[in-house]
């Protein structure tokens, strides 16, 4: 039961890891498109 429990927190834990990741790529993606119009 204990090993299950850490395995959903792992799941948690991985998931949440990719979608700050997915946040990081998509804010400096949108800054670079940003600083690309701006430069024209």
């Amino acid at each position: 039961m204990g090993s299950r429990y850490s395995t959903r927190i792992y799941c948690v834990f991985k998931s949440e890891i990719r979608r700050r990741q997915a946040i990081c790529i998509w804010r400096r993606a949108k800054s670079w498109r940003d600083n690309g119009t701006q430069k024209g």
